[in-house]
């Protein structure tokens, strides 16, 4: 039996991937009950906010995890906020509380947590320990790198932890089982300070939800906005739609290439991934997006992050 979920998190540290994936294991765990997610961005909500969000019961039975991204920027006030309502927080209530990176090794958020409990702090690897970092990313994801290749894919990226980790499942995807060698490495990897929507449109294609949030989280932390990613996104759930239209006449990667614009392996993909996306499982996404957009732009007053959340994660 799992263990019971504590009051109050904080997870941080400069290991982005492993920020992320804990806190995707909190919201795994949380759903896994029947339990309810109420994402908050800090930069839109205060402690004091945060605080009340807590203190109300939920609407459904079951567990509650109240999830806040961003919380390095809080000041003294956030924090002395949140003291006032831990002790008579709803019992199935968790708080937990996401940082950036950049959040203070004297941040006041710290001393909220109990000591060995619920601070889940995660450092990225030394430039010594990177090698090792993408061997044990290659195996989580089921691929397999040749020594020269892990060389190459550090000297092309760099030391960036989820920039590696990226790079490292879109070369385990093409390789299917095959190893991974510096050749390929050189002709697929890439650096790119932009490369979140492409993990967001890759969890999207798979219908992994729990990717997809973590997909959403880091766009967010790297300052990706929601306006721009709204557009993306709806085009590349086209894609798919016309990928599994083509499917169906007979058609390839090749000719949905060519019919949309796109280059070879992006189509592949699409094609790869479109028995996931029934005609009306896509079309209901689209009108989902567009929505948030109409949404973002003035015709409701919602913060513009969480209508984007909101379309993506609710019939993924």
């Amino acid at each position: 039996m799992a263990d019971a979920l504590l009051p109050l998190y904080l997870i941080c540290g400069t290991d982005r991937p492993k920020v992320l994936r804990a806190s995707a294991r909190l919201r795994a765990r949380v759903e896994s009950d029947h339990g309810t997610i109420e994402p908050y961005d800090a930069h839109a909500s205060s402690g004091a906010e945060i605080a009340g969000a807590c203190a109300q019961l939920g609407l459904f039975d079951g567990p509650r995890l109240v999830l806040v991204t961003g919380v390095e920027g809080w000041k003294a006030d956030d924090v002395a906020a949140l003291k006032s309502v831990l002790d008579g927080q709803p019992g199935l209530t968790t708080l937990a509380l996401v940082a950036g990176p950049s959040l203070r090794a004297d941040h006041k958020l710290r001393t909220l947590v109990a000591e060995g409990k619920g601070l889940l702090e995660f450092a990225a690897p030394t430039a010594r320990e990177l090698p090792e970092f993408v061997r044990r990313e290659a195996q989580r994801a089921g691929g397999r790198f040749e020594p020269e290749a892990v060389r190459r894919l550090i000297e092309i990226v760099g030391s960036d932890a989820m920039a590696l980790e990226r790079e490292v499942d879109k070369l385990a995807t093409f390789a299917a089982g095959e190893p991974i060698d510096a050749t390929m490495v050189t002709t697929l990897a890439f650096r790119s300070d932009d490369a979140s929507p492409f993990a967001l449109q890759d969890a999207v294609s798979g219908r992994r939800r729990q990717a997809a949030a973590r997909a959403l989280v880091d766009a967010d932390a790297a300052g990706e906005k929601p306006h721009a990613l709204v557009p993306q996104l709806a085009r590349h759930v086209d894609l798919l739609r016309r990928a599994r239209r083509s499917s169906a006449h007979g058609g390839g990667a090749q000719a949905l290439a060519r019919s949309a614009g796109v280059h070879p392996f992006r189509a592949q993909k699409a094609v790869d991934a479109a028995s996931a996306w029934p005609e009306r499982d896509a079309a209901k996404m689209i009108v989902a997006l567009a929505r948030a957009d109409h949404a973002m732009k003035g015709g409701a007053r919602i913060d513009p992050q969480l209508a984007f959340e909101r379309a993506v994660l609710e019939d993924l």
